[in-house]
């Protein structure tokens, strides 16, 4: 069913795909977690299932942090 999958295969391809600077996904990422109502226990849970065990957002290369973005964006609208 639509929208059960909660795996994240959207990996950048190429250096010309557009990435949010540091601070402004940093600031983002912290946003959609509060709304989420996430402890930081949750927060590095997801980041290490989904990026190789790395469960520190420092750790996520620069297209990752979109990527987890991305992540963060999705789930915001499947649990409200």
């Amino acid at each position: 069913m639509r929208g059960e999958l909660q795996e994240f295969s959207q990996i950048a391809t190429t250096s010309a795909e557009p990435f949010l600077p540091y601070g402004e996904a940093h600031g983002a990422m912290q946003h959609k977690v509060q709304a989420l109502g996430w402890s930081l226990a949750q927060v590095r849970q997801v980041l290490a299932k989904h990026f190789q065990g790395r469960n520190r957002i420092w750790e996520l290369h620069e297209h990752e942090l979109t990527i987890y973005l991305y992540h963060l964006q999705v789930t915001s609208l499947t649990f409200p």
